[in-house]
């Protein structure tokens, strides 16, 4: 049986591997979505960008939220 201790991923919920040392699981590493902080909308600026649909803002502060390149913003695109 599971120990009611396990560490779980904050953002999802799933237990964490005993061989993750990370803080989140696999798939959550992987997804940028999942890992955007809910203030990002919150932002002033974002929200002003979203509202004028000025989306290369939109996606300029979620490439610097997140750290992705271009290229991985693109695939991300594609993919959703």
């Amino acid at each position: 049986m599971g120990s009611p201790d396990r560490r779980r991923c904050p953002q999802c919920g799933t237990v964490l591997s005993r061989s993750n040392a990370g803080t989140h699981c696999a798939p959550c590493q992987r997804d940028p979505i999942r890992r955007l902080d809910p203030a990002f909308w919150a932002d002033p600026v974002v929200r002003t960008a979203a509202a004028e649909w000025d989306f290369g803002v939109v996606v300029r502060l979620f490439r610097k939220h997140t750290g992705l390149s271009q290229a991985a913003v693109a695939r991300l695109v594609i993919w959703l």
